[in-house]
């Protein structure tokens, strides 16, 4: 299986109990990877880290459960 994640901190979130906000985005969304991004802010909106998911999906796509209007693969333009 391919799962690869990363982090970069860029400052200090902050304190114990100092809220911090998560912004995640869905990048590409393949027949066999997924791809996403995600930002952290504080309450100032300063950005505090950043990351990004690699998953790998193709099991997904076995499980009609899993599969949405939203996520069925479209064929591609001329097909």
């Amino acid at each position: 299986m391919f799962d690869v994640m990363t982090v970069t901190y860029l400052s200090s979130g902050g304190k114990v109990g100092d809220l911090i906000r998560a912004e995640a985005t869905c990048d590409k969304f393949g027949k066999t990877l997924a791809y996403t991004s995600i930002k952290f802010v504080n309450a100032r909106d300063e950005l505090v880290a950043r990351g990004s998911h690699t998953k790998y999906v193709a099991h997904a796509w076995k499980d009609p459960q899993n599969i949405t209007d939203e996520l069925s693969p479209r064929p591609a333009k001329g097909e």
